[in-house]
């Protein structure tokens, strides 16, 4: 019987396609099965006040983690934030406990609790904060006066790492002329810092406090100082309106984790002031998002200030697939008519270029508004979808099958010729 040399040829490409097919088949039995683990757990410490204590820890795969956080055993553990390693955390005279969540397809899975503390230095310090009040200024002000604010050591050591903490941001800016120096005891620094009112302001009594913050300053007698400025009637024409910015609580996945708040931010951009400002949601759909009030009514919005967080949503969980979408009144006593503010949210199937959330607490009004793919590199949010890599995994082992098995025919040719 003649041999048939093609035999041995036809089953290494059957081989071939066998593999061919395995490889396409195992991303998605790793996908199905796939889950997460700590390879290098994060560790506690203790730092100095205001001091980054930094957390580093390894995951494989590698995966952005929920950081937590608790007093004590007896409490139940609190969300703070999505956070990538290394995290740099900062606190004063504080101790908790920490740990890291990551998602799986079910459930969770934690880090080692690890506790972080920061305490006073032995060496501690005395300053005092030096600043003017604004002159008075007629309503409709053009320029915008620029003080000099001076810190001085009255202590006997070094203070060190100083940094300001302004009490009302709507009034005033502090500016960072330099870079923060150290200061030595009897000495002064009327250079770093500067503080500049706002434009805009209506007429009214404003006042800003400026609090000194250092690690080596006592925390319970941190250095302040009020800064005040009047705004006086003028033949300015007097005019009322509101801003906000829309809130879109982005394009997520099913399944997404718990998101982040969203500050519902109400701006007086006109030359009057408000009165009564409030949030009117009796004919709004609020079934995807819970709204809290830390203040029911605003009795005062004056001119170029806003409302802070006085209002802020969060979009709620386990949401279906499908656009979810209102209007929230804002009303005003001196406003005929109220500022519609619009919430929006999209939900879609997983693999469908969703994302999993906004990654550190900025609005995502602009992100919505120019409608650009997340490009993030998060799993499910704008990522390369997992057929992608199957058929190029596939169509690679065929290739390779396809070159070898013509090396083999070619050899025969030249043995048979």
């Amino acid at each position: 019987m003649r041999k048939n040399r093609l035999q041995p040829i036809r089953t290494l490409l059957v081989c071939f396609c066998l593999l061919a097919l395995t490889a396409a088949l195992l991303p998605i039995s790793a996908s199905a099965d796939e889950t997460v683990r700590f390879t290098e757990q994060p560790k506690g410490g203790t730092a100095i006040n205001y001091s980054d204590f930094i957390v580093t820890w390894k995951t494989d795969p590698e995966v952005r983690v929920m950081l937590q956080t608790r007093s004590s055993d007896t409490e139940d553990w609190g969300n703070i934030e999505w956070i990538t390693s290394p995290w740099a955390l900062n606190e004063r005279n504080y101790s908790a406990q920490y740990r890291l969540s990551a998602e799986v397809s079910e459930g969770e899975v934690v880090s080692d609790v690890f506790t972080v503390s920061w305490v006073k230095p032995d060496q501690i310090t005395s300053a005092i904060v030096s600043v003017e009040d604004f002159p008075s200024l007629p309503l409709g002000y053009e320029e915008c006066p620029v003080l000099p604010v001076t810190v001085t050591n009255t202590g006997t050591c070094a203070l060190t790492d100083p940094f300001f903490e302004l009490t009302d941001t709507s009034v005033c800016d502090l500016i960072q002329n330099r870079e923060p120096q150290d200061i030595l005891p009897g000495e002064s620094d009327d250079v770093t810092w500067s503080i500049r009112l706002w434009p805009g302001l209506g007429v009214g009594s404003y006042e800003c406090g400026l609090y000194l913050h250092s690690p080596n300053l006592d925390p319970e007698d941190d250095p302040f100082r009020y800064v005040a400025v009047e705004i006086l009637e003028s033949g300015a024409e007097i005019t009322y309106k509101m801003e906000c910015e829309p809130i879109f609580f982005g394009k997520l996945e099913t399944g997404y984790p718990e998101q982040d708040t969203f500050d519902l931010t109400v701006r007086n951009v006109g030359t009057g002031n408000l009165t009564n400002v409030h949030l009117y949601t009796e004919d709004a759909n609020t079934d995807f998002f819970h709204l809290t009030r830390n203040l029911w009514t605003v009795e005062q919005l004056n001119a170029g200030t806003n409302t802070g967080s006085s209002w802020y949503v969060r979009l709620n969980g386990g949401l279906d697939p499908g656009v979810y979408e209102t209007q929230i009144k804002v009303f005003a006593d001196e406003l005929t008519e109220p500022l519609l503010v619009t919430l929006r949210a999209e939900i879609v199937g997983p693999g469908q270029g969703g994302g999993t959330g906004r990654e550190s607490g900025e609005n995502g009004s602009a992100a919505a508004a120019s409608g650009d793919p997340d490009v993030s590199g998060e799993p499910g949010s704008g990522s390369v979808p997992a057929w992608v890599w199957i058929i190029v995994a596939a169509s690679a082992v065929l290739l390779i099958a396809v070159v070898i098995l013509t090396v083999v025919l070619v050899k025969n040719k030249k043995k048979n010729g």
